[in-house]
């Protein structure tokens, strides 16, 4: 028996066709150049929409103000918050805020 010949019929199979694709065929671009970065073009109020400036600002002035503890509490706490934006910020608050616990633990110790 011939291996393309089928064995019920006998007669060779059909090819295989490709399965036909639904909807419209796709197009083709022609890879585009990446754009120049402009500084004049960046708007100052996207940096300042998450934060980022301001909120290291609170943070370093939480460290600043450690022998005030509910001076450093506050902003710790705030800066800290914004942290799930920028991780300097979290350790900015952080350190703030175990700063100003010590401070306060120096000052029950008086």
């Amino acid at each position: 028996m011939n291996p393309t010949q089928d064995a019920n019929s006998g007669a060779a199979p059909q090819p295989v066709q490709p399965q036909q694709q639904y909807g419209p065929a796709p197009q083709q671009t022609a890879p585009q150049q990446p754009a120049q970065f402009n500084p004049m073009a960046v708007d100052p109020s996207d940096y300042y929409a998450n934060g980022q400036k301001p909120g290291i600002t609170i943070g370093v002035l939480s460290i600043v103000f450690f022998w005030i503890p509910l001076v450093a509490w506050i902003l710790g706490g705030i800066a800290l918050s914004k942290g799930s934006v920028n991780p300097t910020l979290k350790t900015l608050g952080i350190i703030g805020i175990i700063a100003g616990t010590l401070s306060f633990v120096y000052y029950l110790t008086l």
